[in-house]
């Protein structure tokens, strides 16, 4: 389990990733898009997760989390994640 930020928590295996953050606190939005993750654009139909304890599935290639919590993407809240 590696530690993004003191209050959230990233776990991978090779087709999902455990997401652990204080949901009162965070959510985590993905995007494939490149450009959305560097501007901290979050597209209208993106999925976001807010249960503080989320499974994901990882597609093949770059999947992108946000942090769409006030301006805690534009404060670095975000990572990219590469999956094959």
């Amino acid at each position: 389990m590696s530690e993004v930020a003191t209050d959230y928590f990233l776990s991978q295996s090779q087709s999902s990733q455990v997401e652990r953050y204080k949901a009162e606190q965070h959510n985590v939005v993905a995007v494939r898009d490149p450009v959305a993750y560097s501007l901290c654009h979050f597209p209208p139909n993106a999925t976001t997760y807010s249960s503080g304890d989320d499974r994901v599935t990882l597609a093949g290639g770059m999947t992108f989390f946000l942090c769409g919590v006030s301006d805690h993407c534009t404060e670095g809240m975000k990572m990219a994640v590469t999956a094959s």
